[in-house]
């Protein structure tokens, strides 16, 4: 519960910035780390797809 109040009150701003504008701040390290989160979710996704090709042998 006090997590809504908190967005409740939580005042529009520089925090949540237009799509535009945010683009125009992008830096190195926002790129960076795309890189890793992008990276990141194929490990996961090998990962997954590594597990369902186990699973079946113990049903």
């Amino acid at each position: 519960m006090p997590q809504e109040k908190e967005r409740k009150h939580r005042p529009p701003g520089p925090s949540q910035p237009h799509n535009e504008s945010e683009e125009r701040r992008r830096t190195p390290v926002d790129d960076e780390i795309d890189d890793l989160v992008d990276e990141a979710d194929e490990i996961v996704k090998r990962n997954r797809e590594n597990a369902k090709k186990k699973q079946p042998s113990r049903e």
